[in-house]
């Protein structure tokens, strides 16, 4: 006696029927889900773009402003003219080393003379943060700890700065108390600091800068 097959021919068919339909649907719908996510990866990235524009266009008005208010009344306030002498002659000290630091430093002295001490404060600080990180361009320690992240800030600069004891105690506190004032400026509104603390801030900022550059020229 012929046993009877556990499944017959027309059910297996189905089956694979089903599987490759399955299959398909899958497919389609992954398909359809990377469509939708590159669309929104190519929003995001075009609303990047648009507040990139808008950041820079809000910079260079400011800029201009600032500009413009340096020709038209020159600083005559005696402790600023002096910083403002120290910054010029910082820019030509860096000069032939970095271009950009050095025009970011006569920036820096353009907002001080224009009465903006807390942006020239910001100024510096950026300043800072962009010599930290072309200093450890070369530093296999901070590129390996760093290497998966797609930024890095002033924290991280600074916290690699001290566990490898590149600084003193004292500078390393200013550095975060700078990165405190960047972050203050940078999300609130009409932010106002006494004049001589700023002005000491500038100070300890030419001083600071003035320590790195023969380690930065290095590099």
């Amino acid at each position: 006696m012929k046993s009877k097959p556990i499944i017959r021919p027309q059910t297996l068919t189905l089956i694979v029927i089903l599987v490759l339909a399955f299959y398909f649907w899958s497919q389609h719908q992954e398909i359809k889900r990377l469509r939708q996510a590159s669309i929104q990866q190519n929003q995001a990235y075009s609303d990047l773009q648009s507040a990139l524009y808008q950041s820079n266009r809000v910079q260079n008005q400011q800029t201009e402003l600032v500009h413009e208010l340096v020709r038209r009344v020159p600083q005559t306030d005696p402790s600023i003219v002096l910083i403002v002498d120290k910054l010029d002659k910082l820019a030509a000290l860096f000069t032939p080393i970095s271009l950009k630091v050095a025009m970011e430093i006569d920036s820096a002295g353009k907002l001080l003379r224009a009465d903006q001490p807390v942006q020239a404060i910001a100024t510096m600080a950026k300043i800072l943060e962009n010599i930290l990180k072309i200093w450890f361009e070369k530093d296999e320690e901070f590129q390996k700890l760093h290497q998966k992240k797609s930024t890095v800030n002033f924290g991280n600069l600074i916290s690699h700065a001290l566990d490898k004891g590149l600084f003193t105690p004292q500078q390393i506190a200013f550095l975060k108390e700078l990165k405190g004032i960047r972050n203050e400026s940078a999300h609130e509104l009409d932010v106002r600091k006494p004049k001589s603390y700023l002005l000491s801030c500038q100070e300890k900022c030419i001083d600071l800068i003035k320590c790195i550059i023969p380690r930065f020229s290095l590099t």
